[in-house]
């Protein structure tokens, strides 16, 4: 009996035995699915995270695709405006001159206009421009006749071309160079292209100096005249019974303030003179060795200098007639002489000098309207008052010692005298390029004193002052 019942215990614990392991079973069976379905999670889960990830840098493109969109926006806006106010400026510019030029856009006086109608026909047509939706009307003029007119810069390089032939032409030069078919070749290179220029521009090579040469002999002779008066107003304005200090001071014109710089300015200071050495009564004339006849002799002299200072533009103009590859021509030439120059630099551990006046010669010097110069030898200890109220702050003054052993000091002050303190030191042999005041290490005056430190030389010294920041290529003065 207990055998039985064991038996039937043992079959009910293997059948549950069975049963545990069929669940056991389902239940692996379950958790390989689950585990099946969570690996597919993963990969959704991963395949979902490189996309988001390409997302993303897709994104980022974008967003630097719209940066560089605004940016270049932002440029677009900035060329708008400049354009714009191009535009403002050149309406500004034709609403105030009533000539413009057809074929190459340049504005031209009407007195130049006016000589060159006597030999073209001026057509006269209304133009109509849109600003901001508002219409505004202008005339222009067409002149078939000019075609181009050449600029104050080709001129002068146009004119530095014969000064370095004469150079190389020159009894002590020629010598040099005429055997070596390299230099000779070059010469004749810049020669031809120089005189197709001058063909295509309707000019002589005389032209270039020689139409301006009364007005310029008129200037000299005007200029002789306006120094005699000046020291003579001076002399009267220091000795006369009561002395007038400020007239005399006020008299400080040289021959270097009256035949040099713009001719506006120069006739400016000439009626100045002329104003003042008409207060001295006749009777003291003789006294400063001036007479009425000489007083009215320079009166007549300004005023032939006055009505012949438009006639360089006036011929300027009229000889204007060029063809339109005089720019192309230019930079043929500046490419001849830069040939030319190297060729003439072989010889300058041989012949120094010669290249030295060669280089001396290639030298362009354009003062301008804006730039005025003034050149002194002084001798041991003295000093010179140069620009009297011809610069303001801002104005640079290139200042050149050309001296071998003689050292100057500049200064700014308000009257001719040598300032006790401040002053800028400039040794021998060197250059530099002084903003004013600043540089001179004193306070603003205006006159500009150059003084000697020399008690045994001479000081050879050139100023050059010009309006605002100056192109000059030498250095600023060291900082202290």
């Amino acid at each position: 009996m207990l055998t039985s019942k064991f038996l039937m215990l043992t079959s009910k614990f293997l059948v549950l035995t069975s049963k545990f392991l069929m669940l056991t079973l389902k239940f692996l069976m379950l958790t390989f699915k689950f585990l099946m379905l969570t690996s597919k999670f993963l990969m959704l889960t991963s395949k979902f995270l490189v996309l988001t990830f390409k997302f993303l840098v897709l994104t980022l493109k974008f967003l630097m695709l719209t940066l560089k969109f605004l940016m270049l926006s932002l440029k677009f806006l900035m060329l708008s405006l400049k354009f714009l106010m191009l535009t403002l400026k050149f309406l500004m510019l034709t609403s105030k001159l009533w000539n413009l030029h057809a074929s190459c856009g340049i504005y031209i006086e009407v007195l130049e206009i006016h000589e060159c109608c006597r030999k073209c026909q001026i057509v006269r047509k209304p133009l109509k421009i849109n600003i901001f939706g508002h219409y505004q009307y202008y005339y222009v003029y067409f002149c078939d006749l000019i075609k181009y007119i050449m600029t104050d810069r080709q001129l002068n390089y146009l004119r530095m071309v014969p000064v370095e032939r004469g150079v190389l032409d020159s009894s002590g030069n020629v010598g040099y160079w005429s055997g070596n078919p390299y230099v000779v070749a070059a010469k004749a290179n810049v020669q031809s292209i120089f005189d197709q220029i001058l063909v295509d521009a309707g000019l002589t090579e005389a032209d270039l100096h020689g139409n301006t040469t009364n007005k310029e002999l008129l200037w000299h002779d005007t200029a002789e005249m306006g120094v005699h008066m000046n020291i003579g107003t001076k002399v009267w304005a220091e000795n006369k019974i009561v002395p007038d200090p400020v007239l005399a001071e006020m008299m400080h014109y040289t021959m270097t303030d009256l035949s040099r710089g713009a001719i506006q300015e120069v006739l400016v200071s000439m009626n100045f003179i002329l104003g003042k050495v008409n207060l001295i009564p006749v009777l003291e004339l003789p006294n400063v060795n001036i007479t009425p006849l000489q007083i009215t002799n320079y009166t007549a002299n300004i005023a032939a200098l006055t009505l012949a200072n438009p006639q360089f533009r006036i011929a300027q103009v009229v000889k204007s007639a060029a063809t339109g590859d005089i720019v192309e021509k230019f930079v043929l030439l500046k490419k001849a002489m830069a040939k030319q120059d190297n060729l003439i630099h072989t010889y300058r551990y041989t012949h120094k000098v010669f290249v030295e006046s060669y280089d001396n010669g290639r030298i362009i010097i354009d003062l301008g309207k804006t730039m005025k110069t003034e050149e002194a030898v002084l001798h041991p200890r003295e000093h010179v008052a140069w620009f009297h109220q011809k610069y303001l702050p801002g104005d640079t003054l290139t200042f050149r010692n050309h001296s071998v052993l003689a050292k100057v000091k500049v200064f700014l002050n308000d009257s001719t005298d040598v300032p006790t303190t401040g002053g800028f030191v400039i040794d021998p042999e060197h250059e530099f390029k002084m903003a004013i005041p600043t540089d001179f290490q004193c306070p603003f005056g205006h006159y500009i004193i150059v003084v000697s430190l020399s008690d045994t030389d001479d000081a050879n010294v050139t100023g050059i002052l010009a309006k605002g920041k100056s192109a000059s290529s030498a250095p600023a003065p060291p900082l202290i």
